[in-house]
């Protein structure tokens, strides 16, 4: 049974153009929660399509490519993090959003936290996926290490997608955004993020090890860790059914529509 349709649509905030993925449902409530996904910088919104899919049978769930990222390449490319609350705010009202549950991605989590912060009524919940950066091991070869290591635990599509990803941002950029996810803490943001959140690791993840989500889940008013049995940092693409298996019963909660 087909239960969403899939479209790709061209979204325009002021003088920017997003491209955007959305999974809408047949048969859901007329006032059911959308979902946003958020992907990391240096990615793009493909690598939340499995997931998407297997949300999408409640829920109306929305991804868009940040301007330069992606798709929507051609548009400015930013790392502050005003711009991208920003942009993600105006992208929301060009669809008519009012609320929604946002899941993060990496450093897509980082993005989460700070436009929950500066427009906390426009999100319900949140879902951080793999919250990086592990502080404990900051610096470019360790962390180069352990993605490497991460990648046998991956699918096989992964790297292909990851590479179109990084050719899509740009060599230059790219080495920008390593650069700003080694530099920037976001620890301190935590205290001050209110909505409910489940904070994911799976447990084979390298790169973001439980260790570390425990430690965030901690830090918020509103958070709970929850860990992918057999998942590695990727989890929505490589392993999207056990990472639902694992969420279901936050979303049974944070999307009350989802138990109908």
């Amino acid at each position: 049974m087909q239960h969403e349709v899939l479209r790709e649509q061209w979204v325009t905030t002021g003088r920017t153009r997003l491209y955007t993925r959305m999974a809408l449902p047949t048969a859901a409530a007329p006032d059911a929660l959308p979902i946003v996904c958020v992907h990391a910088f240096g990615t793009s919104s493909r690598i939340a399509l499995p997931f998407m899919r297997l949300l999408a049978p409640r829920h109306p769930v929305y991804a868009l490519d940040l301007p330069g990222h992606g798709k929507s390449k051609q548009e400015r490319f930013t790392l502050n993090f005003a711009d991208t609350s920003a942009t993600i705010a105006a992208w929301m009202d060009a669809l008519a959003l009012p609320r929604a549950l946002f899941i993060g991605h990496s450093s897509g989590c980082q993005t989460v936290l700070h436009f929950g912060c500066a427009a906390p009524t426009r999100m319900s919940g949140a879902i951080l996926l793999a919250p990086s950066l592990d502080e404990r091991t900051r610096s470019f070869v360790r962390q180069g290490l352990r993605l490497l290591r991460d990648f046998p635990h991956e699918s096989p599509a992964l790297p292909f997608v990851l590479a179109r990803d990084y050719w899509d941002v740009g060599i230059v950029h790219l080495a920008q955004t390593v650069r700003f996810d080694l530099e920037t803490e976001f620890l301190s943001v935590l205290p001050q993020f209110a909505v409910p959140t489940a904070v994911v690791c799976g447990a084979r993840d390298t790169l973001v090890p439980p260790s570390w989500g425990r430690q965030v889940a901690r830090l918020l008013p509103n958070g709970r860790f929850v860990e992918v049995p057999g998942a590695a940092h990727a989890m929505q693409f490589s392993a999207p059914q056990r990472l639902l298996t694992a969420l279901t019963p936050f979303l049974a909660k944070a999307l009350p529509a989802t138990q109908g």
